[in-house]
């Protein structure tokens, strides 16, 4: 027992942080003392159920999307064990990426007062294809991938149709001819066009490269090897090279193979010589879909054991009883008609193993044993509902089989668990717990029919069915229009997320197929998923021993800065260090530890916020460098396999899309060299200002520059009034010093007077930065007097002259030492769904049609003590059928989601 006190002192840092030291910890340390195997393991369940651990969903306002539209989310994160909102990180960040795992966006959501919301842009000219969101708190950074949210959406785009493109394949007889033909909206071809293309394949030593013309018909053919694997991602990427237009699309290359695998699981993991052994299977094409089998079970003398097929997505068990010395194969035939073989497991000879099944209110479990085993004196079966102690019994040859009541556990994956006597697993079994839905949700519009334009009025009711008592929370509400968008009901949704695929290993399909109701055979097809796949939340491989934990990334209660700071030759000291952000007020001072760390925390900043971090030796000097750390970027993989099936209703989703662009003044995309058409006009108003603009005492800007033709920035700063020049010595006026310089958000060294002295200890003397900038490059020039310049330190002191350069110009120079400009990675700002409104005559009467898709989106919904709430929305100009769609969490953390036809 020892040993596993010193292991817990380790945990101790983590312990106060969580407010809860445990109880076998607790103990004096110089004091011998013996507990339990029950105590360590009650121990052991206590600490995972304190750590912080954190899940995230999002849900979204529709299932798919075209460009030129918004994505709208909503993000619940909440206690990964409890389902309670009580997590700690204030920020959680989302990220839309493409098929080729490029990070498209990416943004810092802010937790506002009743949860996470924001959106996705999609441009005009954004390509078709498929996408994925990926959404995760920092702390969560600290765990497996596994854990982040990932979502599959398609984006169509019937706006950027000037140059489209389609792709078909032939088989050959040494591979596949891929026809690719380029084409417009009208039905033209793009003829005697020059194409380069290149084909990436990872058995490939290097990419395959081309070019081609296409033909009278607009087509090129390229031709691809007879490919060996099935399971590697291929693409061809084609680009014109033509001197009027410009277009470039990837194609990503289908699985050909109608290859397939199955996998054998025992139950309990391992396949002992005795009855009744429960063997699940799964079948997955070479796409990473199911894959419905047939087959049968043979032993090793060819007699037939068992016949057996697939149940549902590929899925199924099938019940046989070796004897000592059995090997068996199955011979499985797929739905593609091809037949292969595949090993069964090995038949253990000596072995100890538990089975399970859930049945009318029960967990009824069997601890099985080889012929020759036998049965040790003390083994224990626990269960636990996400890090959870629910059970904790002792298991003996008397009681190794019984029976849980399902009423003692909670929604969600039950991990069974049979340890030896020293705590050590031996073998495992999933149980899905569904009890009948407690939310009773009651919509009640004020109308049966509406017209065009009208409000509606809906009134929510939501209370617990087993007692009636209102059953408050927070919540999200889509409503979209059924003509329009059709929702996928056997989809990843709140339940099937939060209480299934967060907590399980690998690719679960169709998974809201298992929360649609709660018949018998849905539970059925629940237990193979927990047959096939296994638990991922934390492993359990010594509960003598402290769980795995990694704290590298911190909690975001406040975004923060960190870094290292190095003086000469890369020592590293103790030293002063400034973080300022003049937009945002802000102005920090810290030090670094020994080792030159530091972090500036418990910061609120929006993104494209501009930091000057400043640092200096202990005695002042600028003699050192300073390394900002990178953001936390997980690497992008994606286990979610695509479907290459399109979209039913797509095509009349996209060109209501298309309207509705053009309707509210979206202009269309030329795909012309050197040319970009947006929709509108964006405004440059503060374009052009620097982060110090709200601190200024003087600025002039581009136009006002012209107009004083002057041929130098001497010159330029000659005309200002309060500064004064003499050859190319500048002084603000009033001050006996050489102002700093500072271009686009970063300090250069300060003027040199005429006689090559620099009187400003900041830098080092050397040539002026003005000297290097053209005068029409200038977008903007600001100048700060006296006080205002004190937030550049002693270097401000004789003011400061603020340059920001128009879009594209460079200057040559080296900034000061001991200070940088960053831009990290800030919140992005609030966004709001438009919900039109139509009060007046003249507003119904409105020429620009109302073609929206998602005709109400409202991520905060909060239903009170009294369990109701009452929201309004108008009708678009299509009035008709819609759907609507309601998630969130209850105050007590039940997972709740209600959809209905309005």
């Amino acid at each position: 027992m020892n040993t596993y006190l010193s292991r817990l002192k380790t945990f101790i840092v983590l312990c106060l942080f969580i407010g809860f030291v445990p109880k076998i910890y607790s103990q004096d340390k110089n004091k011998s003392e013996t507990f339990s195997q029950e105590d360590i393991l009650t121990s052991y369940f206590d600490i995972i159920s304190r750590i912080p651990q954190e899940k995230l969903y999002l849900q979204l306002d529709k299932p798919y999307y075209g460009a030129g539209e918004s994505i709208w989310f909503k993000g619940y994160l909440v206690n990964a064990i409890t389902h309670i909102d009580n997590t700690r990180s204030n920020f959680i960040t989302v990220e839309l990426i493409d098929r080729n795992d490029s990070i498209i966006q990416r943004k810092k959501v802010k937790r506002q007062e009743h949860g996470f919301q924001n959106n996705f842009v999609l441009p005009a000219e954004m390509p078709a294809g498929d996408y994925y969101i990926r959404a995760y708190s920092n702390w969560m950074v600290n765990a497996d991938p596994e854990y982040m949210y990932l979502r599959d959406i398609k984006i169509g785009n019937a706006i950027d149709v000037s140059i489209l493109s389609s792709i078909e394949y032939q088989k050959t007889d040494d591979g596949y001819l891929a026809k690719i033909k380029f084409f417009n909206n009208t039905n033209g071809v793009f003829s005697k066009t020059k194409i380069k293309y290149t084909v990436f394949d990872n058995e490939l030593k290097k990419p395959i490269k081309g070019t081609s013309v296409t033909n009278e018909e607009g087509y090129i053919y390229i031709s691809l090897p007879e490919f060996k694997t099935s399971d590697i991602q291929r693409r061809i990427d084609v680009r014109f090279d033509d001197k009027q237009y410009t277009y470039d699309r990837t194609f990503f290359i289908p699985n050909f193979s109608k290859d397939f695998h199955v996998d054998f699981l025992p139950e309990g993991g391992e396949l002992l010589n005795t009855t009744n052994q429960i063997v699940a299977f799964k079948a997955l094409g070479s796409d990473g879909f199911s894959k419905e089998i047939t087959g049968i079970i043979l032993n090793q003398t060819g007699d037939t054991i068992s016949i057996f097929g697939s149940e549902y997505r590929g899925m199924g068990a099938v019940s046989i009883s070796p004897q000592t010395g059995d090997k068996f194969h199955a011979i499985v035939t797929s739905s593609d008609n091809v037949t292969k073989r595949f090993e069964l497991p090995e038949v253990k000879n000596d072995g100890i193993k538990l089975a399970a099944v859930h049945y009318k209110g029960y967990i009824r479990y069997q601890v099985q044993k080889s012929e020759n085993t036998v049965l040790p004196d003390t083994l224990y079966l626990l269960a636990h509902t996400r890090g959870e102690l629910r059970v904790l019994t002792r298991i003996t040859e008397q009681n190794s089989i019984g029976k849980i009541s399902d009423k003692t556990l909670k929604n969600g994956i039950t991990h069974l668990m049979l340890l030896n006597s020293k705590g050590m697993p031996i073998s495992e079994r999933l149980v899905f717990i569904k009890h009948p839905p407690t939310d009773k949700w009651e919509i009640i519009t004020d109308k049966k029919e509406y017209g065009k334009r009208e409000k509606v009025k809906l009134n929510i009711a939501v209370t617990n069915s087993i007692d009636g008592m209102p059953l408050p929370g927070e919540y999200s509400i889509s409503i979209t229009d059924n003509n329009l968008v059709k929702n996928d009901s056997l989809a990843d949704n709140i339940c099937s997320n939060i209480l299934l695929t967060s907590d399980l290993k690998g690719y679960i399909e169709a998974p809201g197929s298992y929360f649609k109701d709660n018949s018998g055979k849905t539970e059925r097809y629940l237990d193979f998923v927990m047959l096939t796949h296994g638990w991922k939340r934390f492993k359990v491989k010594d509960i003598n021993k402290l769980p795995d934990i990694n704290v590298q990334y911190p909690v975001e209660q406040g975004l923060y800065i960190s870094g290292t700071v190095k003086g000469l030759f890369g020592k590293k000291n103790k030293a002063p260090i400034i973080a300022l952000a003049p937009t945002q007020n802000i102005l920090q001072m810290t030090e670094t530890n020994p080792e030159g760390r530091f972090m500036i925390d418990n910061l609120l900043f929006p993104d494209s916020t501009t930091f000057v971090i400043q640092a200096r030796t202990k005695k002042g000097f600028a003699t050192v460098d300073i390394t900002i750390d990178s953001t936390a970027i997980p690497k992008t993989v994606h286990k979610i396999p695509f479907s290459n099936d399109s979209v039913q209703y797509m095509d009349d989703y996209l060109a209501n899309v298309r309207d509705k662009y053009y309707n509210e003044g979206g202009m269309r995309v030329i795909n012309l060299k050197e040319i970009v058409v947006k929709g509108h006009k964006i405004s440059q108003e503060n374009e052009n200002k620097s982060i110090y603009s709200s601190v200024m005492n003087y600025s002039i800007d581009s136009e006002d520059i012209e107009r004083t033709n002057a041929n130098s920035v001497y010159d330029l700063l000659g005309t200002i009034p309060g500064v004064q020049r003499s050859g190319n010595q500048i002084r603000i006026r009033g001050n006996n010093r050489p102002p700093v310089v500072v271009v686009d958000d970063v300090m250069y060294d300060a003027p040199i007077d005429e006689i090559g002295q620099n009187e400003n200890s900041f830098g080092p003397i050397g040539g002026s930065i003005l000297e290097s900038i053209v005068v029409s490059d200038i977008a903007s020039l600001e100048i700060m007097k006296g006080s205002n310049a004190s937030i550049f330190g002693s270097a401000g002191s004789g003011g400061a002259i603020i340059i920001t350069l128009k879009k594209g110009a460079e200057v040559k120079g080296a900034p000061s030492p001991g200070l940088i400009t960053i831009r990290p990675l800030g919140y992005t700002q609030d966004v709001q769904f438009y919900n039109p409104k139509y009060e007046t005559p003249e507003e119904k009467q409105e020429s620009t049609p109302d073609l929206r898709s998602t005709i109400y989106w409202n991520p905060f919904v909060t239903i009170g003590a009294d369990g109701k709430q009452e929201i309004e929305f108008y009708t678009s100009d299509n009035p008709g059928s819609y759907h609507i769609v309601i998630e969130g969490i209850s105050a007590d953390g039940r997972v709740c989601r209600y959809v209905k036809d309005l």
